[in-house]
């Protein structure tokens, strides 16, 4: 969101596919039902939410601590999931294009083929 003096500019970019601008002028009906639409959908996402990312929790203001989920289907078709707690981003990429994140808690429970599971990389692709 850009705010100047003509009005109020949303950027909304889409990883793969671009970025988009709608400007709104200060003199426009829709303006504060725009903003607020906007400010009420950060905290509550709702269906726009990544299902993946299940509980946010700051830590010391300066870092934020994710729970991951991740689900697949086993080999026999048997569906699963785990919850991956205390993850930290320690690496983003442009969310342009191809768009990669990546979190480390070093400190993990999770354990995969009996190593603990201490970096995850989400991805998308075009």
């Amino acid at each position: 969101m850009l705010i100047s003096k003509d009005g109020v500019h949303f950027l909304l970019g889409v990883g793969g596919v671009g970025i988009w601008e709608l400007a709104v002028g200060w003199e426009s009906t829709n303006i504060y039902k725009l903003m607020y639409v906007f400010v009420y959908r950060l905290y509550e996402p709702g269906d726009f939410a990544d299902t993946s990312y299940l509980h946010v929790e700051p830590d010391d203001e300066t870092f934020v601590k994710y729970t991951i989920c991740i689900t697949g289907t086993r080999d026999n078709g048997e569906g699963y999931t785990i919850d991956c707690p205390g993850f930290s981003p320690i690496y983003a990429s442009s969310p342009f294009g191809t768009r990669t994140h990546v979190l480390s808690n070093p400190s993990s429970d999770v354990k995969v083929k009996g190593q603990p599971l201490m970096v995850l990389k989400d991805q998308l692709c075009r």
